[in-house]
């Protein structure tokens, strides 16, 4: 699917301090298009937004884990007096 495919041309919300068919929404509206192109062409996320973040395995590393002196038993505190 392409961006500018979600909604019919019709039912477009515009800004209220910009006219509908300003030359900012008609540039917009182009570079939409030639992002769908790019990315049609070169495979899918080629260009992506910023908001739609990056896809980085994250693994927690766990060498300095605190104990768990409440849920684990064998990380309770043994206290022996003489």
């Amino acid at each position: 699917m392409e961006l500018y495919d979600l909604r019919p041309d019709s039912q477009v919300q515009t800004s209220i301090f910009e006219p509908a068919g300003s030359e900012k929404e008609t540039k917009m509206q182009h570079a939409l298009k030639i992002i769908d192109q790019l990315n049609k062409n070169y495979g899918k996320d080629t260009i992506r937004y910023a908001v739609m973040g990056y896809e980085k395995k994250w693994i927690m590393r766990q060498e300095f884990l605190s104990k768990k002196y409440t849920t684990k038993i064998e990380d309770v505190i043994v206290v022996k007096a003489y």
